[in-house]
């Protein structure tokens, strides 16, 4: 990932740290679910053990940008299937963050809930009801494309054959197609996108958006 301003502090994290019996089978979950506020992170972790669950209701708040339909389309299991420990992690935090992400929303904010179900007799299945509340923060969009060192000439020149535009909304997809571009050029030392790229995060206060500056950091090859 590109490294950011540090302002990144509310995208919700989540791992899988036990499941029993293959995924598919028992939601037998230890989720770790981490928020980072400020300098200060805090952790809850919700273990529901030794119990095959399947799954109750899904109740999805705050979808705006996808809709709520989209999104429980996307998820592909329903009521009554078995509550698959890993497709909620890889869906709910993956997934759903990457196509947020690549409408724009960066700082996306996914919580979600777990209301067991527990049967009345030994060994029977459970069922999971899940509560899903999404912030979907600002869209942001390119406001600049740097490419310090360079000549004027070169700069533009890179910033014309650049996936994303000035203007354009916000896509890591986008970015990271433009990055492996340049490299395939060969004209440059290999683009690390840890530590040659910048992105450089703006909050307009008095409207629903942000603004990315992108600044990539070249190194020409020696001769």
């Amino acid at each position: 990932m590109p490294k950011t301003d540090g302002s990144f502090t509310n995208i919700q994290r989540f791992s899988i740290i036990r499941e029993r019996v293959s995924h598919s089978t028992y939601l037998t979950m230890g989720l770790r679910k981490l928020k980072s506020e400020g300098s200060t992170a805090r952790l809850w972790e919700i273990r529901h053990e030794g119990r095959r669950y399947r799954i109750g209701t899904i109740k999805i708040e705050g979808a705006d940008v996808i809709s709520g339909e989209a999104i429980l389309d996307g998820f592909g299991l329903r009521r009554g299937d078995i509550a698959d420990a890993g497709k909620i992690r890889s869906y709910f935090v993956d997934t759903l963050t990457e196509m947020y992400g690549e409408r724009g929303y960066a700082d996306v904010y996914v919580d979600i809930t777990f209301d067991f179900d527990e049967p009345n007799e030994l060994g029977l299945e459970g069922v999971v009801n899940f509560g899903i509340q999404i912030d979907e923060g600002q869209r942001y969009e390119v406001d600049k494309i740097e490419f310090p060192g360079l000549p004027q000439d070169e700069a533009d020149s890179l910033k014309t054959e650049f996936e994303l535009k000035v203007g354009d909304v916000y896509q890591p997809s986008k970015l990271k197609a433009g990055i492996d571009r340049i490299n395939q050029q060969g004209r440059y030392e290999f683009i690390d996108s840890d530590s040659d790229v910048e992105l450089l995060r703006e909050i307009i206060t008095d409207t629903s958006g942000g603004n990315f500056g992108i600044v990539i950091h070249l190194r020409k090859k020696a001769q």
